[in-house]
């Protein structure tokens, strides 16, 4: 309220109240990105595909991992050389620096004459995950994509047996990648969001009339 003097009268002018796009313009960047993704989480819907955790994704950093017991029984450059290799072959972009660090794991146990070997692998996506219960958010890294399998191989023939698994693994992976990639092209949902995530940093799109609209569901 404000106060007009007219004579001997005071008079009370009503102040305009402020409308969302008076508020929307008043916050700051992180206040509306944050909005957005507030919004954004409340309204995520569930993934039904375990591919289509894969998108967005511009690259992977491939990472070996060998159970302690075994180390000495693995050519652990060869293998992570045969991975990389794999990657390429199937077009997969390789970013060591920021790319999804794409782990492959190996576990195993020898028979009592160390002539057998009983292994398992696995191959892992693994991201930084957020898991929201009562008002509170929590982070990890945790495998968002993973494809396993195990096998027995004699002491003759197991490195090779393993070499052969991290390639049928990575192949599996890249098909994956590829589908999804193709996935997102058609669609162009991910175009559109990092657009619409880009105008409301920026301050060129209403954050308050989008979530008044329901919008952002779209």
């Amino acid at each position: 309220m404000s106060l007009a003097h007219i004579g001997n009268l005071i008079v009370q002018a009503a102040t305009p109240a402020k409308t969302d796009k008076d508020i929307s313009e008043e916050l700051t960047s992180y206040q509306r990105v944050s909005m957005y993704l507030g919004h954004s989480l409340y309204r995520s819907n569930p993934i039904e595909r375990q591919n289509e955790i894969l998108w967005g994704i511009k690259g992977v950093k491939p990472m070996l991992e060998i159970a302690k017991d075994l180390e000495g029984n693995f050519d652990a450059q060869t293998i992570e050389q045969k991975m990389i290799s794999a990657l390429k072959e199937n077009a997969v972009p390789i970013d060591t620096e920021n790319g999804h660090l794409l782990l492959f794991r190996i576990r195993g146990v020898w028979d009592k004459g160390s002539v057998n070997l009983a292994y398992t692998y696995d191959l892992d996506l693994v991201e930084k995950v957020y898991v929201y219960r009562e008002g509170q958010i929590k982070s990890n890294y945790r495998s968002v994509w993973n494809i396993s399998n195990m096998g027995f191989a004699g002491k003759d023939v197991y490195q090779n047996a393993m070499l052969i698994n991290v390639v049928s693994a990575t192949e599996i992976f890249s098909k994956a990648f590829y589908e999804q990639l193709d996935a997102d092209i058609l669609s162009g949902t991910p175009r559109r969001a990092k657009s619409l995530f880009q105008r409301i940093r920026d301050g060129d799109e209403d954050i308050m009339k989008l979530i008044g609209d329901e919008k952002l569901g779209e």
